[in-house]
């Protein structure tokens, strides 16, 4: 896969990410009940100590990264600065192990799930794709 493809990825999964944060901020401040379709679980997870951590929503924390991840890739696709591209190699493994974190809080500590973080941890894991992706991509550069 090229790299140019490889950063176009990183900006439309960050975008979704950007999205389902939104969302699920927009939840936490008006206290609405979630859609949530699959089960009834969303609330008991996005009302649990564990939505905040140091007195931040999670959601926001969320927006944060993927907002981080989606200006890099664009600051790196315009300027191909390496300062860019390293943040991209490294930051998602950051939030992938983070998922992971949060997915063992549902399934063992809650024992509820919340459709709207799992989708955010797939997209987690879909951006530690794209930067094993875009290091693989740098390998084959320098090889």
């Amino acid at each position: 896969m090229k790299q140019k493809n490889i950063i176009n990825l990183f900006i439309l999964i960050s975008f979704i990410g950007i999205l389902d944060t939104g969302y699920l901020i927009s939840e936490h401040f008006t206290i609405n009940n979630l859609i949530c379709n699959v089960n009834d679980n969303c609330n008991v997870v996005l009302l649990s100590k564990y939505a905040i951590m140091f007195g931040i929503p999670m959601a926001i924390l969320g927006l944060i990264y993927y907002f981080t991840i989606f200006i890099n890739s664009i600051l790196f696709k315009t300027s191909k600065n390496t300062l860019y591209k390293i943040i991209l190699l490294y930051l998602p493994f950051i939030g992938f192990i983070f998922s992971l974190w949060l997915i063992y809080l549902q399934l063992f500590i809650l024992h509820a799930i919340c459709m709207y973080c799992m989708l955010s941890a797939l997209i987690s894991t879909t951006l530690f794709v794209c930067s094993i992706l875009l290091h693989t991509t740098e390998r084959r550069n320098i090889l």
